[in-house]
């Protein structure tokens, strides 16, 4: 499972793309435009053992997309040919 953030999460079709382009689940933050600063945060926070390592460390997440068999094959004829 990936988490996405950072402006691209704002769409639902690239978040659909990124999940049928690597074959895992992709779950869009709740604000995907604060990533970056929740990132520094958390790191700064773990550095000093402040959180553990849960993978999702309570953030709000808002929608789940899986990948389709269908389009992960139609994503990987086109890289094949070039």
């Amino acid at each position: 499972e990936i988490v996405f953030g950072g402006g691209a999460a704002r769409s639902r079709e690239w978040a659909q793309i990124t999940a049928d382009v690597v074959d895992r689940p992709v779950r869009t933050l709740d604000q995907p435009n604060h990533a970056a600063a929740r990132a520094v945060g958390l790191v700064a926070l773990s550095r000093h053992g402040a959180v553990d390592h849960d993978p999702h460390l309570g953030l709000p997440l808002d929608a789940t997309y899986e990948p389709n068999p269908a389009n992960r094959a139609r994503y990987e004829a086109t890289r094949r040919r070039r």
